[in-house]
C-alpha cells in the first residue's frame, strides 16, 4: 500500500500508547477493579486465528480505510469502464470501495512475530487500531520478539513508532530486504514508473526514510538467507516496491502463503492482475509480480492471507477466465 492519496484522510489520531495496549477491566461493587484476561479461544474482536500445524498464525485488523473513487487508483492501463464492470461483478458499490489493513502475528516456538505494524496515527481515525487489536488477541506490543517489513509504505510502517517518536515493540528486532532499504535510503528514489502524483512523492520518501532510519540499530537485512524464524521464510516479489515481501509460513506439511501487497482489492488486482496499480513503484513491475504469485498459490493450491484481502482475510486462489478468482475460507471458530 501507500502514502497520502486519493480520499484518505489526513487527521492525527490520538496517541497509540498506554490505554492501547492495556487489558480491559470492569469495575466491581467493592470499588475494585477486575483485569480480564482475552480468552485465548476468542475468535473476532478485530482478530482471527487458526494454525499451520505447530505454528499459530493470527490476522489483526489494523482498521480501513477507502479507495474513493477507484479509478484511476486501479486500471488506469484499462479504462474506467472496466474498473465499474469488475466492482459491479463483486457487488460492490463505485462509490464505497473499501480497503482493509491486516497485519500477521505468527506464533513459532518461543518466537512471536509479527508481519507490519499498520497505519499508526497516519491515516486517521478508521486505522491505527493494531495495538488495540492485538490487546484484545492478549497481546502486548512488549511481548513481539520480531518485526518483518514487507515494504515501507505508509499502511505497513506507520505503527512503528508512538505519536511521540517511541518505539512501540521495544524488545523486536526489525527483518527488512536489503533492496527494499537501498531503494528509499538512496538520494533520490525513483517513482516515475509509479502511478503517485509527483506532489505526493515526497511524503512517501520521506515517511519511508523516517521508519528505516528508526529500525536501523536493530534491522537485519534479507538478502541471500531469508529465514526469519523456525517456518516462517521471506520470499521476494519485487514488483509493488524493489524489496517487497510475501512470506511462506510452513509446519507438519501444512503452509500458508502471506502475499503482503500483492493484491490490494481481491476485485481489482486479483480477479484482473493486468489491472495497474498507482501505488506500485513500477506499475508493469507489479502486474508481472502480482501474477507470478497468484499463478503459484493457485497452482500449488495455498492457503493464502494478504494485508488487504477482506477480513478475516484467509482463502484460496482459482483460475478464471480473466485472472483469478477469492475463495474465501469457511469462518473457523
Amino acid at each position: 500500500m501507500a502514502g497520502p492519496t486519493q480520499s484518505f484522510s489526513r487527521r492525527r489520531l490520538l496517541a497509540l500508547a498506554g490505554a492501547a495496549v492495556a487489558a480491559p477491566s470492569l469495575a466491581r461493587a467493592d470499588g475494585k477493579t477486575t483485569v480480564i484476561t482475552p480468552d485465548r479461544d476468542l475468535q473476532g474482536a478485530g482478530f482471527f486465528r487458526r494454525m499451520i500445524g505447530a505454528i499459530e498464525v493470527t490476522l489483526v485488523s489494523d482498521g480501513a480505510f477507502a479507495f474513493n473513487p477507484p479509478y484511476p487508483l486501479f486500471g488506469e492501463n484499462v479504462g474506467e469502464e472496466k474498473v465499474r464492470a469488475a466492482l459491479e461483478a463483486e457487488f460492490i458499490d463505485y462509490g464505497n470501495v473499501g480497503a482493509q489493513v491486516s497485519a500477521l502475528l505468527i506464533r513459532s516456538g518461543k518466537d512471536v512475530v509479527l508481519v507490519d505494524t499498520g497505519c499508526g496515527e497516519l491515516f486517521g481515525p478508521s486505522t491505527g487500531k493494531l495495538l488495540s487489536n492485538l490487546a484484545n488477541a492478549g497481546v502486548a506490543a512488549s511481548d513481539i520478539t520480531a518485526v518483518v517489513i514487507t515494504h515501507a509504505h505508509g499502511d505497513h510502517v506507520g505503527g512503528l513508532l508512538s505519536p511521540r517518536g517511541v518505539d512501540v515493540f521495544p524488545n523486536a528486532h526489525y527483518f527488512a530486504h536489503t533492496d527494499e532499504v537501498a531503494f528509499w535510503s538512496g538520494t533520490n528514489p525513483d517513482l516515475s514508473k509509479s502511478g503517485i502524483a509527483p506532489a505526493d512523492q515526497a511524503g512517501f520518501i520521506q515517511g519511508a526514510q523516517r521508519a528505516l532510519k528508526n529500525m536501523a540499530p536493530k534491522l537485519t537485512l534479507l538478502g541471500d538467507s531469508l529465514k526469519i524464524v523456525d517456518g516462517v521464510d521471506a520470499v521476494p516479489a519485487p514488483g509493488h516496491t524493489p524489496g517487497h515481501l510475501t512470506l511462506m509460513i510452513s509446519s507438519g506439511g501444512e503452509h500458508l502463503y502471506y502475499i503482503a501487497d500483492t493484491v490490494h482489492h481481491h476485485a481489482l488486482t486479483l480477479a484482473h492482475p493486468g489491472f495497474h496499480m498507482a501505488f506500485d513503484t513500477d506499475r508493469d513491475a507489479g502486474v508481472a509480480s502480482r501474477k507470478r504469485v497468484l499463478d503459484r498459490a493457485a497452482s500449488d493450491k495455498l492457503l493464502v492471507a494478504g494485508a488487504h484481502l477482506p477480513f478475516p482475510g484467509f482463502g484460496h486462489v482459482r483460475r478464471t477466465s480473466d485472472g483469478f478468482g477469492w475463495v474465501p475460507s469457511v469462518w473457523q471458530w
